[in-house]
């Protein structure tokens, strides 16, 4: 098990567990520190996750095999993650980047305000960013129309 999940890593991913004195004794670090790696719970990690399986396709030269592990492993790290805890992040990737980029942030940065607002509770928080940019003279950007066919 341990050599699929060291043959997982790239070289970069790897380099933080080589001639590391934190974790040289201690088998239970280094794999906790592993399945973190391999497997990442922070809330952007989250938010990746909802991100690449909102686009999900299987590659030209990707073979059955891989792309059925990659849904695997989006199936594992988002597993616990109800319809309503999926809503926010939804809104979260699909709202105005540039408007919204202070929320984004919290959101990145844990603060559990954000990382656990329900949709009615994101929405309030939009709205409120939406009054301090109109208090402090700033208009909130527009998106631009897409054309309808």
């Amino acid at each position: 098990m341990y050599g699929d999940m060291l043959n997982a890593l790239t070289q970069d991913q790897l380099s933080p567990f080589l001639n590391n004195p934190r974790l040289a004794n201690d088998g239970i670090a280094m794999s906790a520190s592993l399945v973190e790696t391999i497997n990442p719970s922070r809330p952007e990690h989250r938010l990746q996750d909802v991100r690449e399986l909102s686009s999900l396709e299987q590659g030209s030269q990707e073979s059955t095999a891989a792309f059925m592990s990659r849904v695997r492993g989006y199936a594992s790290r988002l597993s616990t993650i109800t319809i309503d805890e999926l809503m926010p992040l939804i809104a979260l990737i699909g709202m105005n980047h540039e408007a919204y980029s202070g929320l984004i942030a919290r959101f990145t940065g844990g603060e559990p305000a954000v990382v656990n607002a329900s949709v009615e509770d994101l929405e309030r928080l939009v709205l409120e960013e939406d009054s301090r940019r109109l208090a402090m003279g700033i208009s909130t950007p527009t998106p631009p129309i897409r054309p309808t066919s």
